[in-house]
Parts: structure tokens; C-alpha cells; sequence
């Protein structure tokens, strides 16, 4: 499991390049929107300049699809269970913060719960592949 074949090394290095590729569209998309929305009056227009951000964050998922698609088995069975343990952990963690709201704490934006599914999918992945090792 430590060596690479030439395929995987391939395609671990294109989806770097595409996430990469990505999230430079996604700062820039931001930074534009966020420039704008402040200037603009409320309506429709505005509501779709302040959404553009999730354009390019659709296109990480894309991008993720198609890396996924060139792995072996194993690997999408480690980055499936990746992602169902890190759902499970979010919803923990989510529900935690909901129930510390009513002591009194700050409500988190629901943001957040995307950050951490997508910040613990790689975290339990790496667990889960060690074990095949």
C-alpha cells in the first residue's frame, strides 16, 4: 500500500492540479462577489452575485467525483467509509453545538457544517487506510 503505481501517482497529481485550478477560481469568485454585494441594491441580481461562490465549490465536488472514478476498489471503499464516518462525526458535532446554544454560546453558521465534513473526510481516510497497510 505504500507504493504508488504510475496510474495512481497520475491521477493523485492531476487532482491536485484541478483542486488547485479550483479553489484559485473560488478566491476569486469570492473576492469579486464580496466587492460587489456591497455596492449593489437588494434584489435578484444581487442574490446571484452573492451565491456565485458556490459555483466553483460544485466544482470541487466534480472534481473529487472524477478522482474518485480513477481509483481502485479499495480506495473507494477507505474515501466511502472516509465520508460516512465523517458525516456521522459532523452530526455529533454539530448537534453538541446546537444543544451548547441553549447555555448560551454563539449559533455557529450552518457554513460550518460543510467545512467539517469536508476538513474530517481526508482526517478518517488517512486512519482508515492505515489499516491496510
Amino acid at each position: 500500500m505504500n507504493k504508488q503505481f504510475p496510474h495512481e501517482k497520475a491521477a493523485c497529481r492531476r487532482y491536485l492540479f484541478e483542486v488547485i485550478l479550483v479553489m484559485m477560481c473560488y478566491g476569486v469568485v469570492l473576492t469579486v462577489s464580496l466587492m460587489l454585494v456591497r455596492t449593489m441594491q437588494p434584489g435578484w441580481l444581487r442574490a446571484l452575485v452573492a451565491i456565485a461562490p458556490v459555483a466553483p465549490i460544485a466544482g470541487l465536488f466534480v472534481v473529487f467525483g472524477r478522482y474518485y472514478c480513477r481509483q481502485d476498489e479499495l480506495w473507494r471503499r477507505i474515501w466511502l467509509e472516509a465520508v460516512a464516518l465523517a458525516a456521522g462525526a459532523m452530526t455529533l458535532i454539530v448537534m453538541a453545538g446546537g444543544f451548547l446554544e441553549n447555555i448560551g454560546l454563539p449559533r455557529l453558521s450552518s457554513f460550518w457544517t460543510y467545512c467539517l465534513l469536508v476538513c474530517l473526510t481526508p482526517i478518517f481516510a488517512f486512519i482508515l487506510a492505515r489499516r491496510y497497510r
